[in-house]
């Protein structure tokens, strides 16, 4: 069964208390799905993982960042892939910016303190310059790097005004539509129901950063782990070193 991206849904808990929240058996709490992009989204994702495991103090098994597409225009069944897909597959050729996709969990105010956490990481990851501010990877430039996030319903939904709170570097905040262009000190906010995430290819997860690399420990293991739990999995885009042509059913894949 596919569960739609960016659907807020209801989690039963399977235990009879929730130690993280005190939840008795049989207590919901909801999950929501934002994403956050700006730049190169290895290093970003390990910014996030940092964020669940220091600030929210969530365990290897409970981290949910992983990278991938949003922005652009796709149908949620893709494929949206990296530059060794299909030309006509390429995530920026479809419009879409390099994210890293998080879950919020919990009660209401549970959402709202863990969505101020993550915007807080998001709004450190610039560097103030003439005129603005300015991603920490400048070299990456174009709408495959630009500054988006997304909320569901936008900057008409109930979590943008917190992330609004976040904004201590005084950004742009813009609606985004889709495809945007790659705009200095701008961020655009998407409606995450209406531009759903396309998780990327297993090889970009947990993947060292642009010179910086971050151990086995996080490259390796970690995405070990999350493949064992069937979250980090293959898409219908190649892997590395793979060609197109050897993908099976090629032409149904990719609907070329």
């Amino acid at each position: 069964m596919q569960v739609p991206n960016y659907a807020t849904v209801m989690i039963l808990l399977l235990s009879v208390v929730d130690t993280a929240n005190g939840l008795p058996f049989g207590s919901a709490t909801e999950e929501v799905l934002v994403f956050f992009g700006n730049g190169c989204f290895w290093g970003r994702q390990k910014d996030y993982v940092d964020v669940e495991r220091q600030t929210l103090r969530r365990s290897d098994e409970e981290i949910t960042a992983l990278v991938g597409y949003a922005g652009g225009h796709s149908e949620r069944g893709g494929p949206v892939c990296y530059y060794s897909g299909p030309p006509a597959r390429h995530y920026d050729r479809l419009g879409h910016a390099e994210v890293t996709q998080v879950s919020l969990v919990g009660s209401p105010e549970d959402l709202t303190q863990q969505l101020r956490a993550f915007a807080r990481m998001y709004f450190s990851q610039f560097n103030r310059v003439s005129g603005g501010m300015e991603r920490l990877d400048p070299q990456d430039a174009g709408l495959g790097y630009r500054n988006v996030v997304g909320l569901p319903g936008g900057m008409q939904g109930a979590l943008f005004g917190d992330f609004a709170d976040m904004n201590v570097n005084n950004m742009v905040l813009l609606p985004g539509e889709g495809g945007e262009e790659d705009t200095f000190n701008t961020v655009y906010v998407m409606d995450s129901n209406q531009f759903p995430f396309f998780q990327a290819e297993m090889y970009h997860q947990f993947h060292n950063g642009m010179g910086h690399r971050f151990g086995r420990e996080y490259t390796f293991q970690l995405r070990m782990m999350h493949e064992k739990l069937g979250r980090v999995r293959r898409t219908r885009c190649p892997e590395r070193g793979e060609s197109i042509s050897s993908m099976e059913d090629n032409e149904a894949a990719f609907d070329l």
